[in-house]
């Protein structure tokens, strides 16, 4: 059945159940309570999917998004089981939002007062393919629409205790004051990003020029025209749609719809590498790391040289590294991954820093500029995963080959000039991760203050009538990032079916076999040093430590 298929039917079923039942309009609707949630943006849209299924209740209305397209936050206006009106107001601020501000009460910025009226722009969703919502629009400058208020609860890409020093957000440094509950769940991989003229150049300089996996073109001067929904035809090419750019995918599931854009150099065959080694100096400031191309040699000579006479060679030879702002998780993960950063002795000490940067903009009004008009910055900040993803393919609309990093939930589409690449040869995939051979995780917490108590929650937010309904609800959302089976649904969703393979979560459980079963998909590795344990005796989690076996065991 074709996507569209599913969605009308998702739709009507709806439709059926809930009768003639209205949205509420949070203008026009007395809302019973608030879940203020900060965090993570690498599992945003999974928890979007998450709370949409689980929290909101279709048979007692209809289902709506907001959306704030600046940042992106997120609210999600619904009626639950129990028949009461909620909004769940999600900052994607990243996962620094979710530690500090929840543990000090410290407000954060919100997509508050959301109205029909305001956020005109309506279409039809479905989360897993199967729960019908519409996603309304509210555009970028309406500001009033936004408001502060302190979270109740909190995601983060790894555990809080991280989010200190160099890794902090704006809020400062994560001080655990309130005695928070904060629980372990699945795991989630990271990986390293290239534009898409730079990752041609990686595979010019990786395979042979004859190799069906090179970008380089036939000599065939045979033209050839491609429809619509063919693959796309590399820039610069000769009008034949070559091997490499036939269609290929590593993925298993995923509708032709959703897989339109994979071809078979995007497959992990054909997936180019970068060691660990070099991945670092990449991140690392230009004094101490790469400063240009022309720095990385291949078959005799440079990879600017390389790829000078096609359509994907650098304008410009310069280093361009789009990064997280600081008190992302994304950006902590990758950065204790690949710089250990803060992983010596002290909160400050130990590894490399990632140089700062000015925030990422393509307007050139920006002082400085961002990335515009054949100019861009050495080091450009994003506050969210998919500001870095355009952050990233902004510098090859420029003419430079840049650098980022991110979770696997991104562009498996392959939506936006971005790929993922190996590193030490190996590709981001659940069947690496469980294998032992892709080391670059994070194990994602979900916490709230005062060891978790409904009373701890704000009247402002959950009025008391409201406590044991918002627990409920929370912790249903923390049971769907832990239980196997939880996971297992997680994963079957497409936005996992990238073209060299599926990722995805894999959940804290015992596990059976290194050999990867997406009918239980457990974690062999975790971080945490079974030598520290907590009050339980649970082997506390260290994103600095490992990983390593569920035996102790290093698999690095």
């Amino acid at each position: 059945m074709s996507q569209q298929n599913k969605l009308a039917l998702a739709i009507a079923a709806a439709c059926c159940v809930a009768g003639n039942v209205q949205a509420f309009d949070p203008a026009a609707t007395v809302v019973d309570y608030r879940m203020v949630i900060g965090g993570a943006t690498a599992p945003t849209t999974t928890i979007r999917d998450v709370v949409i299924r689980d929290v909101c209740d279709v048979t007692q209305g209809p289902i709506t998004q907001f959306l704030w397209q600046a940042t992106p936050h997120y609210t999600i206006a619904c009626t639950t089981a129990a028949n009461k009106k909620v909004l769940v107001m999600k900052n994607d601020g990243g996962s620094g939002a979710g530690t500090t501000p929840v543990d000090e009460l410290i407000a954060i910025e919100v997509l508050q007062s959301p109205t029909f009226a305001a956020c005109t722009t309506a279409t039809a969703q479905t989360a897993f393919a199967t729960t019908a919502y519409t996603r309304r629009t509210c555009g970028s400058t309406n500001t009033a629409l936004l408001g502060l208020r302190a979270p109740d609860f909190g995601i983060s890409d790894i555990e809080p205790s991280k989010f200190v020093g160099a890794l902090a957000p704006a809020e400062g440094d994560f001080r655990n004051l309130s005695g928070m509950q904060i629980n372990s769940v699945a795991g989630l991989g990271f990986g390293f990003l290239v534009n898409a003229n730079l990752y041609k150049a990686l595979q010019v300089a990786q395979f042979a020029d004859t190799a069906a996996c090179s970008p380089v073109p036939t000599t065939d001067t045979t033209t050839r025209t491609s429809s619509a929904t063919a693959p796309v035809i590399n820039p610069g090419a000769n009008g034949i749609k070559d091997a490499y750019e036939a269609f290929g995918t590593n993925s298993t599931g995923g509708s032709a719809t959703f897989t339109r854009k994979h071809a078979l150099g995007d497959t992990e065959a054909c997936m180019p590498t970068l060691s660990r080694s070099q991945a670092e100096t990449l991140l690392m400031s230009n004094d101490t790391g790469v400063l240009d191309w022309t720095e990385l040699k291949a078959k005799g000579s440079d990879l600017v040289a390389l790829s000078s006479t096609f359509n994907w060679a650098a304008g410009d030879a310069t280093k361009i590294l789009c990064r997280r702002t600081s008190g992302s998780g994304t950006h902590a993960q990758n950065s204790i991954y690949f710089l250990r950063t803060q992983c010596g002795g002290g909160a400050s000490s130990g590894g490399q820093v990632m140089p700062t940067g000015t925030q990422h903009s393509t307007s050139l009004s920006a002082t400085p500029p961002g990335c515009g008009s054949t100019v861009c910055d050495l080091v450009l900040e994003n506050v969210s995963s998919g500001n870095l993803l355009a952050c990233v393919a902004d510098t090859q609309s420029e003419g430079f080959w840049g650098v980022g990093y991110a979770s696997v939930e991104s562009n498996a589409t392959l939506d936006a000039d971005v790929r993922f690449v190996k590193i030490d040869g190996v590709a981001p995939t659940l069947v690496n991760m469980v294998n032992g051979t892709y080391p670059n995780f994070g194990e994602l917490t979900m916490q709230s203050r005062s060891g978790g108590v409904a009373t701890a929650y704000q009247v402002s937010n959950v009025p008391v009538a409201e406590r044991a309904e918002a627990k409920l609800r929370w912790d249903r959302i923390v049971q769907e990032l832990t239980t196997v089976g939880n996971v297992q649904a997680l994963n079957a969703d497409n936005r996992f079916r990238h073209p060299f393979g599926n990722a995805g979560f894999l959940a804290r459980a015992v596990p059976t076999s290194f050999t990867y079963n997406p009918a239980s998909p457990i974690a062999t590795q975790v971080h945490a040093d079974p030598a520290v344990v907590d009050a339980a005796l649970v082997p506390v989690q260290n994103t600095c430590f490992g990983p390593v076996t569920t035996q102790g065991i290093s698999v690095e």
